[in-house]
Formats: structure tokens, C-alpha cells, sequence
């Protein structure tokens, strides 16, 4: 009994403490894109990438602090680093010639002609920013588990290259907002330091929605984060 009661507290202790962090979580970004109705440029198809692409690949970095409010569940808060780099080609709708025809009434039709040209353009994030959330911890054994729902505003630290420019697009929007829901999976249970599989269904939309590209990237959706935290 004695022996339950220590192990008990024990928990408690684990479950009930204030402590610092920092996560360092290679990522796997999902988002999705959307034709630009509003320019002259005809988007034809845009080229597809396999779920777990290395081009979909980022990197996430975050320090903060977390406290107890109640048994099992933290409030989280701190500062997020967001860095992915990804080639997005896509097929061009171009016209190439023009004919002239007269239709049915004699009136004059002018007809073009296509030709379908492939592109490509750097989407590139960097972006720096703040979040607070919550986090319901769970332990079973060897893995301490955790279901997380958070918040985090975010702007960007890079701009459009002269390259990019020049084919004709703007650079990214300047701030975002994320509404995030993750299961965290931890090992080992307990120490400093842990190994971190992470998926997570994150939803964004822009402060600023600024964008003249011939589509628009919005990084939503589903993510696979797989890292290590420590915890001081």
C-alpha cells in the first residue's frame, strides 16, 4: 500500500511542475493550393507530390514553458521557428496564335490558339513567431502520451527573390494565424530528454492576403512531425 501511495505521488510530482522546453521536429507539411482567378495567367494543372516527399519536407523548432492547471492538463506558451522550402511546378495555359473564322451570321470570331508551358515556383517560409495552447497528458508504461490543441501567430522573415520577380510573382503574405490539434507521442515516459512522433491537423489563414501568384499556397492540413524535446 505504502509502495502504490509513493508511486502515486510520484506521478503527481511528474504530472504537477512547472518546466521549460525546447522541440526540434523535422516536419512534413501538407497544404493546400488554389487557382488565382483574378490574373491572366491560366493554371492548366498543377504538379502533384507524394505524401511523404522529401520536397515536403521542413523543419520546426520551438522553446517555451508549460505549467499545470488541473491533474493531467498544461498550459503551454513560447516562440516557434517555421522554416520549409518547396519547388511548386505547374503547367501553364499560354495562347500561341490567333485565327480569324466567321461564324453563322457572318459575324467575326477570333480564335486562339494554345500552347501548355511547364513552371515552376519557389514556395518558400520562414517564419517566426508565438503560440499558447493546451495539453492533456497521459501516460501508459513506456510512452507518455499527450493530446494538444493550441493557437499561433506567426510572421514572415523572408522576402521575394529578384528571381522570382521577375517571373512575375509577389512574395508571401507578411502574417499568419494557426489553430492546431495534435497527439504527441513521447518516449521514453519519464527524463529530460524524449523522442517526439507528432501528427497534426493545423488550420491557417493570412492577416495580410496580398498574393498576385498564379495561385495561392495555404499551408493547412495534415502534418507528420518526428523529433525530440528536453526539458529543463
Amino acid at each position: 500500500m505504502e509502495q502504490k501511495k509513493a508511486e502515486r505521488k510520484r506521478q503527481e510530482q511528474l504530472f504537477n511542475r512547472f518546466s521549460m522546453y525546447i522541440n526540434l521536429m523535422p516536419t512534413f507539411g501538407y497544404q493546400r493550393i488554389e487557382s488565382n482567378t483574378n490574373d491572366n495567367i491560366i493554371v492548366e494543372s498543377i504538379s502533384k507530390i507524394s505524401a511523404f516527399s522529401s520536397d515536403r519536407l521542413g523543419i520546426r523548432a520551438e522553446v517555451g514553458a508549460e505549467t499545470p492547471i488541473a491533474r493531467n492538463l498544461k498550459v503551454f506558451g513560447g516562440l516557434v521557428y517555421y522554416q520549409r522550402k518547396q519547388t511548386i511546378g505547374f503547367t501553364e495555359k499560354q495562347v500561341d496564335s490567333t485565327y480569324v473564322v466567321v461564324g453563322p451570321g457572318g459575324e467575326i470570331i477570333i480564335q486562339p490558339e494554345f500552347v501548355y508551358v511547364d513552371r515552376s515556383f519557389e514556395y518558400e517560409l520562414k517564419n517566426l513567431g508565438v503560440q499558447i495552447g493546451l495539453n492533456y497528458q497521459f501516460s501508459k508504461k513506456k510512452f507518455l502520451q499527450t493530446l494538444g490543441t493550441g493557437f499561433e501567430f506567426q510572421i514572415a522573415l523572408n522576402k521575394l527573390s529578384k528571381e522570382n520577380q521577375f517571373k512575375g510573382f509577389t512574395e508571401n503574405p507578411d502574417a499568419y494565424v494557426f489553430y492546431n490539434l495534435y497527439y504527441r507521442l513521447q518516449y521514453p515516459s519519464e527524463g529530460r530528454f524524449k523522442a517526439v512522433f507528432q501528427p497534426t491537423l493545423n488550420y491557417s489563414f493570412y492577416i495580410n492576403e496580398n498574393l498576385n501568384a498564379p495561385f495561392y499556397v495555404k499551408p493547412y492540413g495534415l502534418g507528420l512531425n518526428i523529433g525530440c524535446t528536453y526539458n529543463f
